[in-house]
């Protein structure tokens, strides 16, 4: 089968010029257009019928991401997904649009609006909320779609993530084997559905441990180092830590945790323990090395692509996907065992 890599090479452009001449979008010359066209036609690329690709497949992806700032933009986990994410839809031949949605519950009409505006073949869902909404208002569109970075509870739908529930049932009873009875658990965002994932597994790995709910002290907040810094100081405000370990559901939420802690006269892991989950570049950096999660994997990217090119092209046979990637446990200074 002929693909746009081959008329690229053929054609001496790039993959991306190949997809807006096919898609008829974007500043082309005339004489780049023709003869991108005559070797596609040449190619018999998609057996001959170049023009039902000028009418039918745009080559563009929509990527639905929250509209908070910090998540996108300063969090490294997510920015680094996210770039990776383009600049494989763009090596693949497909441009992305995104779309950042509100959380004033008008985010359904906004996307409704939006695609009904924007060519798209297809929709990259991240951190959906956990209410199912949007999720709906996503497979309404009539559009083959992937969810990343949180299944919707109760939900089945297609997905590429990471064993999120699983990785924080796992660090959480590595602090339980450790001895660790009183936690103070600083979430993200409580409406979100990878935020409901990662309390699933503490409460799980709590539960089995014959522990009570009044074990837990559970903070929501935002996926950055100010709001761990915040919620960890607000903990402190009336009294001494009655907590011996935080299990902060990002690295960016354990730093700022960290930073309050020591600030109110803790020392860490000596006084109080710490985790993190996603294992970004400054977590073996920080004082002390962090104890978390690593949630990457090499072809993350690029399956979620290959799923998605292939659900654009068998839209009518492909029910649902779901692919997991696994999320290693990396042990470093900031868990240890509670004093005596």
């Amino acid at each position: 089968m002929t693909t746009l890599k081959d008329v690229a090479e053929l054609a001496g452009v790039s993959i991306s010029t190949v997809s807006r001449v096919l898609s008829n979008t974007g500043k082309i010359s005339d004489e780049t257009k023709e003869r991108v066209l005559n070797v596609a036609n040449e190619l018999m690329f998609k057996k001959g019928a170049v023009m039902n690709n000028l009418e039918g497949r745009t080559y563009s992806i929509g990527l639905i991401l929250p509209d908070r700032g910090e998540f996108y933009h300063d969090d490294p986990a997510t920015s680094f997904e996210v770039r990776s994410l383009r600049d494989s839809f763009e090596k693949n031949g497909h441009r992305s649009y995104l779309f950042f949605y509100p959380d004033d519950g008008t985010a359904g009409k906004k996307l409704q609006t939006w695609t009904s505006g924007t060519p798209l073949d297809a929709i990259v869902l991240s951190d959906p909320p956990s209410d199912g909404a949007l999720l709906d208002a996503v497979a309404a569109t009539g559009l083959p779609y992937l969810v990343v970075n949180g299944q919707v509870p109760g939900r089945e739908h297609s997905i590429v993530d990471f064993r999120n529930e699983a990785a924080m049932a796992d660090l959480t009873s590595r602090a339980l084997a450790l001895g660790h009875r009183r936690f103070l658990v600083l979430t993200g965002p409580e409406h979100r559905a990878v935020s409901c994932n990662r309390l699933q597994g503490v409460l799980k790995a709590v539960g089995s441990s014959g522990l009570g709910a009044d074990s837990l002290r559970i903070l929501p907040g935002e996926f950055s180092i100010e709001s761990g810094y915040s919620r960890a100081k607000k903990a402190l405000d009336s009294g001494p830590a009655d907590f011996t370990c935080v299990l902060a559901f990002s690295d960016y939420i354990a730093l700022g945790a960290i930073r309050a802690l020591r600030e109110a006269g803790y020392a860490v892991p000596g006084d109080i323990s710490v985790t993190g989950f996603d294992d970004i570049e400054v977590a073996k950096y920080a004082e002390p090395p962090l104890t978390t999660v690593r949630r990457s994997a090499a072809g993350y990217a690029s399956l979620v692509t290959e799923e998605l090119i292939r659900s654009i092209r068998y839209a009518e046979g492909i029910d649902s996907v779901a692919f997991w990637f696994r999320t290693p446990f990396v042990s470093r200074e900031s868990l240890a065992a509670p004093r005596r």
